[in-house]
């Protein structure tokens, strides 16, 4: 038995913190972790109070409960507007908001049935702590807090200044304001503003110009392309400018459909909506539905939860009537998107359905095939929804669906348009620079959010860099994803090395290629990428998300290192000659089992987009 315990989790708890030897400290987090462990304060992460099978509970219950809880509490489906369920469009992102609280709620659970406290301390874990400790009589000391009522995508992180570790965090709200001002002011300057809705056209659903300027520049000189980008502007840069101008696409804002009748409706919906997750989300159906290990969390979460729905539904209303007005005003012959399960998509593909416009989901990176990720098909663009067509990068990914029964119909095998640049780069050889990718943890299951596999990522960054100026004299590159992510890695990078060169967005082919080796930090598209380039592959699973069992490691394609021990092993192997032509060989034989159309896919994709446009 334990006389006290103390929960932390984040980085404002830390402050609050007091040595005392009769205390047990807890650590919810990998922030509060590390906090801890630079302040020599002898802890224990919340894991260690996880045996296998709360592990998978946990990510079996995170799917549960994001695919279901809209259905068990809305029986009678008052969260539909326009025949589009709005519950159903949250299911990926909501994951991960789960996954937090079932961790903290399993994990706390476990910890008292183990180590019987008679008091607890709690900061901003303190609601969490409430309930538990009143049912088990233990008292609870702290303060409450709020629960902060934000997913994932609530904030949006933005480059500022010059500095390489410098960026700001604004809301989602500001956000999009600040994307509509440069929306506005990067369509009058380079005269990409959509005027004659009355055009026939295909449309294009939140692309990456500058990744797909073949693919886009090949469909313009067919018919007219119109680009509608909801999450990030379509013109961020100078490179995506100047591709606007050349393939002469149009942009459209779906605020251009607005009128004053069309916003008065919205705003009544809106409020309709509100009212309708109030007498939904009451605290004895949250109470009764939301339980795990015989525990319920629902009143925890009530208010918060209540907060993050009613933000994010409101914020659908006005694209589902937007969305609508611009499929009556429009002529739009088919649709080519790439996200396929995000809300912004989902919305549009439903309407598009019920106008019997085409749509077609392009593949846009390597996804993992192994078992354990069967379970993430409803969440994750992995199959063609209903009266949709797929189009992939080739026979790999077609077995895939064939296996889990995709009708031949509904499958176009393309190859990859993003990728055609990359088959016409030169590969350059021998000019001493080695390429360190990173990538994010899939931070919706126990592994991906598991405290000791950002430590394990930590110590292989640094004994990375440690390996490569010990045994060669190569500089080091690090191409940083552009996406935000749990766990800043560009930090641990500068702290290691100050002047190592940093990239987020650049011209990765060219990058690629005048590396010698590539070290991806996880299962990434970047190995495909560096194989097309002739780049001998290393591939960090610190991350345990059954990655060995991908075929591009089975196949032993990339060098795979999941334990810190192998990896003095691999360095020497891949600084082999013998060694780096095999993988060269094998990563090129893998290359051609996975992209069909090398080099003119997007002449491909595009002629058999011109069919639908002209049918």
């Amino acid at each position: 038995m334990i006389e006290k315990i103390i929960i932390l989790e984040g980085k404002d708890d830390m402050n609050k913190i007091s040595r005392s030897k009769e205390q047990l400290v807890i650590s919810c987090d990998y922030e509060s972790h590390k906090k801890l462990k630079l302040k020599e304060i002898e802890h224990v992460p919340i894991e260690d109070y996880f045996l296998d099978n709360d592990k998978k509970l946990l990510d079996e219950k995170t799917l549960e409960f994001s695919l279901m809880w809209y259905k068990e509490l809305d029986n009678n489906q008052e969260l539909v507007v326009n025949k589009i369920c709005l519950g159903k469009l949250l299911e990926m992102e909501i994951m991960d908001y789960f996954c937090k609280i079932l961790k903290k709620v399993i994990g706390i659970t476990n910890l008292i049935e183990k180590e019987k406290p008679k008091k607890i301390i709690g900061y901003s874990l303190y609601p969490f702590l409430s309930n538990i400790c009143k049912e088990k009589k233990i008292e609870l000391v702290g303060e409450y807090v709020d629960i902060e009522s934000s997913l994932f995508y609530d904030t949006i992180e933005l480059p500022f200044g010059i500095s390489k570790n410098n960026r700001i965090k604004i809301s989602r709200k500001q956000f999009l304001k600040i994307k509509n001002t440069v929306e506005n002011i990067t369509t009058t300057l380079s005269n990409s503003k959509l005027n004659n809705l009355q055009e026939e056209y295909g449309l294009l659903l939140d692309f990456n110009l500058v990744q797909y300027e073949q693919l886009v520049s090949e469909l313009s000189k067919k018919h007219k392309i119109v680009m509608l980008n909801q999450r990030r502007p379509a013109i961020w840069n100078l490179q995506s400018f100047k591709s606007i101008k050349k393939s002469d696409v149009k942009i459209l804002k779906l605020e251009q459909i607005s009128n004053k009748k069309l916003e008065d409706k919205i705003i009544f919906e809106k409020n309709k909506i509100k009212q309708k997750i109030e007498s939904i989300c009451t605290k004895s159906k949250m109470n009764n539905y939301f339980m795990i290990k015989g525990n319920s969390f629902g009143s925890t979460i009530n208010k918060n939860f209540k907060e993050i729905i009613t933000k994010r539904f409101q914020e659908f209303v006005e694209k589902i009537y937007l969305g609508t007005e611009l499929f009556e005003t429009s002529k739009i012959s088919y649709i080519l998107e790439w996200a396929h399960n995000g809300p912004e998509e989902q919305i549009i593909i439903k309407i598009a359905q019920t106008k019997n416009i085409p749509v077609i989901f392009l593949q846009h990176a390597m996804l993992p095939l192994n078992k354990k990720w069967e379970m993430y098909h409803p969440v994750y663009p992995y199959l063609p929804t209903e009266n949709t067509i797929t189009a992939i990068w080739g026979k790999i990914m077609k077995n895939y669906l064939n296996i889990n029964n995709i009708s031949p119909e509904k499958v176009l095998e393309v190859g990859s348009p993003k990728h055609d640049i990359f088959f016409k780069e030169k590969s350059i050889k021998s000019n001493n620079y080695i390429l360190i990718a990173t990538n994010h943890f899939a931070h919706f299951n126990f592994a991906g959010s598991d405290t000791y596999a950002f430590e394990r990522l930590e110590k292989f960054v640094r004994i990375i860099f440690e390996k490569i100026k010990e045994k060669t004299n190569k500089q080091i590159i690090v191409k940083l994803h552009p996406a935000k992510g749990f766990f800043d890695i560009k930090k641990l990078i500068i702290s290691i090395d100050p002047n190592v060169i940093l990239y987020e967005e650049t011209d990765l082919p060219k990058l690629i290629s005048s590396c010698d080796e590539v070290i991806s930090l996880n299962f990434s598209t970047i190995i495909l990428e560096a194989m097309i380039l002739k780049k001998p592959t290393m591939t960090i699973l610190s991350e345990k998300q059954d990655f060995e069992n991908e075929l591009v490691v089975k196949n032993e394609a990339t060098l795979a290192v999941s334990e810190l021990k192998e990896l003095d092993v691999k360095f020497d192997k891949l600084f082999n000659n013998e060694i780096r032509e095999k993988l060269v060989e094998k990563g090129t034989n893998f290359i051609d089992d996975y992209f069909s159309h090398q080099s003119v896919a997007s002449q491909k994709i595009a002629n058999e987009l011109d069919k639908l446009f002209k049918s």
